[in-house]
């Protein structure tokens, strides 16, 4: 793969992988939420506060930036493909697949990406969750990427380094069309490294831990030699959870 031909296939591994004191009530129409209010982070988070593991489909819509208006689902489900135990579908094909490693954080094995025919496999698996997450600061974990060919898996297309960080900032009031919620908010920064291109996405979460993460906003960025190929910046708002969600 030639070095400007790797810049797709990064966005879209980059793409899959998003105070003290109140705030008086704000509003910007084009979030498709509201801030009620802002609190100091407290208490630890779980995988399955931010990815509750069961057999559903979470509904979402893009509300601000690229592809604004776009409505798809996000479903998971058991498995047993690439030494995971459950895996995330989105419409279009994306998938993710993970399990947790023996320290009870939530990993990923892989992400197979059908439109760039690619299969990514991360060594050792790439935490998303970790353990218990607490607001005292960053987590941090480096992992190597292999970007198989989807349908000839010995086929390697590409290698490199993936960098991880991920910390709790702090807890907020927020209302959606699912209702008024206490949620916390986690920044993720995200960098791959292969050959000529590097691709970023950062990253913010807010977690309500009945329906798992509820709002997504991110920021994917992609150069080759430093040159800027591609941007995009989305907000992400969940409008429906599977009917279980919080049980």
């Amino acid at each position: 793969m030639s070095g400007f031909a790797r810049p797709v296939l990064l966005a879209a591994i980059a793409g899959a992988l998003l105070t003290g004191g109140c705030a008086s009530s704000s509003r910007d129409a084009d979030l498709g939420y509201d801030l009620v209010a802002v609190s100091p982070a407290s208490g630890t988070i779980t995988p399955s506060d931010i990815y509750p593991l069961r057999d559903g489909a979470w509904s979402w819509q893009v509300t601000r930036g690229d592809e604004a208006g776009l409505r798809f689902q996000r479903r998971r489900a058991a498995t047993s493909e690439y030494g995971a135990t459950w895996s995330e579908t989105t419409d279009g094909g994306h998938r993710e697949f993970w399990t947790h490693d023996d320290e009870g954080n939530l990993v990923m094995t892989a992400v197979v990406e059908p439109g760039d025919q690619a299969l990514t496999i991360f060594d050792p698996p790439m935490v998303i969750a970790y353990a218990r997450l607490s607001p005292d600061g960053p987590r941090q974990q480096q992992v190597n990427m292999r970007v198989m060919d989807l349908k000839r898996p010995e086929r390697l297309k590409d290698q490199g380094l993936a960098t991880r960080t991920v910390e709790y900032v702090e807890d907020q009031l927020i209302r959606t069309a699912l209702g008024t919620m206490p949620v916390k908010r986690i920044e993720i920064s995200f960098t791959a490294d292969l050959g000529l291109a590097r691709a970023t996405n950062e990253t913010t979460l807010l977690v309500y831990p009945a329906f798992g993460f509820v709002v997504e906003t991110r920021v994917d960025r992609v150069t080759v030699i430093g040159i800027p190929l591609r941007h995009r910046d989305q907000t992400l708002v969940m409008t429906r959870a599977p009917p279980d969600a919080g049980d």
